[in-house]
């Protein structure tokens, strides 16, 4: 408790140094929460004695510490499911790699509505993700950015298929408060990466659904 408290002090430190900067919007990225939607984190975490549901509440105790007194900022959260990726031997092409998976449901309800942070970036870009009925859940003050564009695979998405994804997430929450995004970074740490010239086609491709879906 004592070094969370410290990190948040610190995270506090740069948020502020950016607000002062003129930042209106700071997203926080957030892998942690994911373990709790995956078995073998979860039995990680009982085998050196940890509660889970102690663990999440700390980590949403101090997520919303952070951005805490900070008017005029707006917040999003990166719910995020780990960004390895790597080059297939037969193919070529860039594949996906992960860290956990699980579907949202087991934690929606506490997170979504706990969270003050006013966007919600879920990564939705495999199946391992699960269906979009957790949406349900979301309160009518944040906006979900669903991440279903992959930056971990060089097939490209169809504007068509991403309108139709989104179609079924406005079934559990309205339009106006879906966004999207690609659903990690582009870039990484010791990583395959797509190509510039892949990176700017599938950002082309969100420009052109949103501009067709939110017009």
């Amino acid at each position: 408790d004592d070094f969370v408290e410290h990190i948040v002090q610190i995270e506090r430190q740069i948020i502020a140094e950016l607000v002062n900067c003129g930042c209106k919007y700071i997203q926080i990225d957030a892998p942690g929460y994911t373990a709790y939607v995956d078995k073998v984190s979860l039995e990680r975490m009982r085998s050196r004695g940890e509660d889970p549901e102690k663990n999440l509440q700390r980590s949403i105790d101090a997520d919303n510490a952070l951005i805490e007194g900070f008017p005029g900022v707006t917040f999003g959260i990166h719910i995020c499911r780990g960004n390895a990726r790597t080059i297939d031997p037969k193919t070529g092409k860039l594949v996906p790699q992960w860290h956990r998976e699980g579907s949202y449901d087991a934690i929606a309800e506490k997170l979504f509505n706990t969270l003050k942070h006013q966007r919600l970036l879920l990564e939705y870009d495999s199946d391992r993700a699960g269906g979009f009925e957790p949406l349900r859940l979301v309160p009518k003050d944040k906006i979900v950015v669903l991440g279903l564009v992959s930056t971990k695979n060089s097939d490209m998405e169809s504007v068509d298929d991403l309108k139709r994804r989104i179609d079924q997430a406005s079934k559990y929450l309205p339009l106006e408060q879906l966004a999207l995004s690609p659903q990690c970074g582009f870039g990484g740490i010791d990583s395959k990466v797509l190509s510039e010239e892949e990176m700017w086609q599938k950002l082309d491709t969100i420009v052109e659904t949103a501009g067709q879906v939110w017009s």
